[in-house]
């Protein structure tokens, strides 16, 4: 049997972004014309709704927006595919992001010599670098315990993403992949 013969396809889908919160919400408001673009450029998502699914999430700690948007959309994913625990025992993930937990450590570790900053601040500050970090939190938050990995590079990290996801599949190395992509808009970037 050819890799190429092998079926692949996709079960649960979910997407959050300043146009809403939800899959739902975004094809509203793509069908009512709305734009989230403000008058700067930019489309950024208010400390109202960072707030709002950090109480929703049940994350007490603050918590990078990264882990927030990843961790609700994940939720919904592997509702609307009807995936139980079981289902994610040996299932494979693949995370792409080109920024992470950016909005962690982006104001502390560009100027760590202009603030004079402690070891113990810079320590804290970088503990967020890892693009990984969000990969690893989901798969505790989730108890994924299949082969997993990060891809991060630039725009095309989430279609290389579902690329990579289809060759596990159609390879063998799993039967069942999750591929999630986040990207936070930053002062830094």
């Amino acid at each position: 049997m050819s890799l190429s013969s092998i079926q692949v396809k996709v079960v649960g889908t979910e997407a959050f972004c300043s146009s809403g919160l939800n899959k739902n919400e975004i094809f509203e408001s793509c069908l009512l014309g709305r734009s989230a673009v403000s008058n700067s450029g930019l489309a950024a998502i208010s400390e109202n709704v960072w707030q709002k699914l950090s109480n929703a999430t049940g994350q007490i700690n603050p918590v990078s927006h990264c882990v927030l948007a990843s961790s609700q959309c994940l939720k919904n994913a592997l509702a609307d595919a009807d995936w139980t625990a079981e289902d994610l025992k040996n299932c494979g993930f693949i995370f792409a992001t080109t920024t992470s937990q950016i909005d962690q450590w982006q104001h502390s570790l560009p100027f760590i010599h202009m603030k004079k900053l402690t070891f113990e601040q810079v320590t804290e500050a970088t503990r967020y670098q890892s693009l990984g970090s969000t990969l690893v939190q989901l798969q505790k938050e989730f108890h994924i315990s299949g082969p997993s990995t990060v891809i991060a590079s630039s725009c095309s990290a989430s279609l290389q993403a579902l690329n990579l996801a289809s060759l596990w599949v159609r390879s063998g190395r799993v039967s069942k992949c999750i591929v999630g992509s986040t990207e936070i808009l930053s002062d830094l970037t």
